[in-house]
């Protein structure tokens, strides 16, 4: 049941996830979340007007990390980046440069403790945030 399955993520010490992207750049495999048929053309618009870039845990977030206030949130059936706060241990893992915007949000939004990245995406997060003078982190 919903309820057994979220009193165990309340109970979890450890998340491990991936990245969503909403756009599948440079041969990045889509995510279910915008391919399955859950969202209209219509909702992908809306989404792309509010500068979403993908998702963790089917949570949207747009490129600076915000997920609070996006509208088709109150779909999400997943744990929001507050809830996985809670989590000690949160495992991102994530492969693809088409992912490096997805990846680079859930990272604004702390959503992981570590992070399995390969090679090429952890370039392409840092050149994305050092393009936004952001590289080094910083408080939010």
């Amino acid at each position: 049941s919903v309820k057994r399955v979220l009193a165990v993520t309340r109970r979890a010490s450890l998340a491990v996830f991936g990245v969503g992207a909403l756009d599948a750049l440079n041969g990045a495999l889509p995510s279910q979340v915008y391919e399955g048929g859950h969202l209209t053309a219509r909702d992908q618009a809306v989404l792309r007007r509010q500068n979403v870039v993908g998702d963790v845990c089917t949570v949207l977030l747009r490129s600076d990390g915000s997920w609070r206030d996006v509208t088709l949130n109150a779909r999400a059936t997943g744990p929001t980046p507050a809830q996985l706060s809670r989590i000690p241990r949160r495992l991102c893992v994530a492969a693809g440069t088409g992912k490096a915007r997805a990846l680079l949000a859930a990272l604004r939004a702390r959503t992981a403790t570590d992070l399995i990245v390969d090679d090429a995406t952890a370039r392409a997060v840092l050149e994305l945030a050092e393009a936004r003078g952001q590289a080094g982190g910083g408080s939010r």
